[in-house]
């Protein structure tokens, strides 16, 4: 069993020195700080019938250890007996986990029973063959049977596992902090850039030569801005049939109109909109979708516009 005397404080059970309590430091010291306890080994005790397993356990493998970790300050607040019951603890051969084993309910509910488990009962299991037993004898053979060190194969692919995420984990935090970082900076830049882009471009060599950065950003934030128009509702989604008449939806309620009778400012939007292609946005006045549908925004003063964009 790894120990890290750095980070961690280690404790023994009053009433069997072969289970283990992990306490990191900064936990042991909240719990100091915020409920005044000192910490011994006389504070934490194995339940009973969890010690019961482990005697049966140990004399068949004496060599096995057995580790609970505690997180939290306030776990290591004691009920009104005076100790932290441990009631689950994980078994280790040397340095390999092997499971881990307990005194709890059944499947988290019902009546108390001897538990068990680790990666090979998970990968066996049968409707005759369950991780727990009311029987302290079966709970223990079942355990000595099926707790084994892993094999060079499966250690190694825990480790590629492990390296797995740790690079893809180090890859996402760094990616995360350059973008929280640019974000910062991003509207600065991008004023910069447009300001100054005359220099800029011609530095930037093959790459900027056709390239009208400013005019895309413009273009960019315009089709930013009517999207956030549509969502927001301000304007009319308007179905267009080839019999001159219209339905349209706008706040859930349904209309109908005819070229007769069609809103100005629906009208306007239409004429423009029918004259591009399928896709094509217009700003200030909406968007053009497949098969006839389009959306057409609420007329905004100039003002409003330059606010959106």
């Amino acid at each position: 069993m790894f120990k890290n005397p750095v980070t961690n404080e280690y404790f023994v059970t009053s009433n069997n020195p072969d289970v283990v309590v992990e306490i990191p430091k900064k936990v042991a010291e909240e719990a100091k700080r915020r409920h005044d306890i000192t910490l011994k080994d006389s504070y934490f005790h194995a339940v009973l019938k969890l010690a019961e397993m482990i005697r049966l356990i140990q004399k068949k493998r004496p060599h096995w250890t057995f580790k609970n970790t505690i997180d939290y300050a306030w776990n290591l607040v004691p009920p009104p007996e005076g100790h932290i019951n441990i009631e689950k603890v994980h078994v280790y051969d040397g340095d390999d986990h092997l499971g881990w084993v307990g005194w709890g309910k059944k499947n988290g509910w019902g009546d108390r029973v001897y538990e068990f488990d680790n990666f090979r009962l998970k990968g066996m299991r049968t409707r005759n063959s369950a991780n727990y037993s009311s029987k302290v004898e079966t709970a223990a053979s079942r355990i000595i049977k099926t707790f084994h060190s892993k094999t060079p194969k499966e250690l190694m692919d825990d480790a590629v596992t492990n390296v797995s995420k740790a690079a893809h984990n180090n890859a996402s935090d760094k990616r995360h902090e350059y973008h929280m970082a640019y974000k910062k900076i991003s509207n600065a830049v991008e004023k910069f850039v447009v300001a100054n882009w005359q220099h800029i471009q011609p530095e930037l060599g093959d790459i900027a030569s056709a390239m009208d950065l400013p005019e895309l950003i413009a273009t960019a934030k315009q089709a930013s801005a009517l999207n956030e128009v549509y969502r927001d509702g301000h304007g009319w989604v308007i179905l267009a049939q080839t019999n001159g008449r219209y339905i349209t939806r706008r706040d859930g309620i349904i209309n109908t109109y005819t070229d007769a009778d069609l809103p100005d400012r629906m009208r306007m939007g239409l004429g423009l909109l029918k004259m591009v292609e399928d896709g094509t946005a217009i700003d200030g006045i909406g968007v053009r979708g497949k098969d006839n549908v389009f959306f057409v925004a609420d007329e905004m003063k100039e003002g409003e516009r330059e606010t959106t964009t």
